[in-house]
Formats: structure tokens, C-alpha cells, sequence
């Protein structure tokens, strides 16, 4: 990644852009993962639920 911003950037450019690049990279992630638990804590209410299947309430034998 590195060598291929040094190679098209000039040497004084090359410290901003890599700087920029991550500071895009963790927004966009940051975004992402918002997006991503919202939609899972949104769609989670139209499914059913499980719990009954996965403890049973009368101990088996």
C-alpha cells in the first residue's frame, strides 16, 4: 500500500494521503458497523423467537 502511494504521490504528499486513507478507512468501518447492528437489532423483532426451542422448560428424563 505504502510503495504503491510513493509511487504515485510526490515525497511530501505521500504522509497525507496514507493519513487520509485511514482516517476514511476507520470511518467507513465505523459506518458499517452502525449500519449493520442497527439493521440486526431492527430486523430482529419480526423474527420468531427461539428461546422455548433451544431450553426446554420441563427436565428431561
Amino acid at each position: 500500500m505504502y510503495s504503491v502511494v510513493a509511487d504515485i504521490f510526490p515525497k511530501g504528499a505521500v504522509v497525507s494521503v496514507v493519513g487520509f486513507g485511514g482516517m476514511l478507512a476507520g470511518v467507513v468501518s465505523t459506518a458499517f458497523f452502525w449500519f449493520a447492528s442497527n439493521e440486526i437489532w431492527r430486523r430482529k423483532a419480526a423474527l420468531p423467537d427461539y428461546h422455548p426451542i433451544i431450553t426446554p422448560t420441563e427436565p428431561s428424563c
